[in-house]
């Protein structure tokens, strides 16, 4: 029961300072000063912004190459990434008899193994 009794505290003790860490960031957030810039676009950002995903949407559709790349990555991702994910997760059920803090772990080895092939690969390039 004392061995209860201290994690709550341990656990009162985290959140009070978690909580001051949060309040002294939010307080330097607000003293940050920022210059005023005059807009650069005459148009509305959020416009600006839809013309170029427009722009972008086709011209990727009139090239033919991009166009193919674009669908077979959008069908690969489809097929293959989200039987993935769901599969892992109920492996991790099933097999393993865990929890959601097991899934986590696996993703984070699986994105920790996709950074390590990334700078392995980077190395052999250059």
């Amino acid at each position: 029961m004392n061995k209860l009794k201290a994690l709550n505290t341990l656990d009162s003790v985290a959140f009070a300072i978690n909580t001051l860490i949060f309040a002294f960031g939010s307080l330097f957030i607000y003293l940050v000063r920022t210059r005023r810039r005059r807009p650069l676009a005459t148009e509305p950002e959020e416009q600006a912004l839809t013309g170029k995903i427009v722009l972008g949407l086709t011209y990727a559709w009139t090239r033919t190459a991009i166009r193919i790349s674009l669908l077979l990555i959008a069908m690969i991702n489809f097929a293959m990434l989200s039987p993935i994910i769901i599969g892992v997760a109920a492996l991790v059920n099933v097999k393993f008899g865990a929890n959601a803090t097991t899934f986590g772990y696996l993703q984070s080895a699986c994105g920790i193994g996709a950074l390590q092939g990334f700078f392995q690969f980077a190395q052999q390039l250059y």
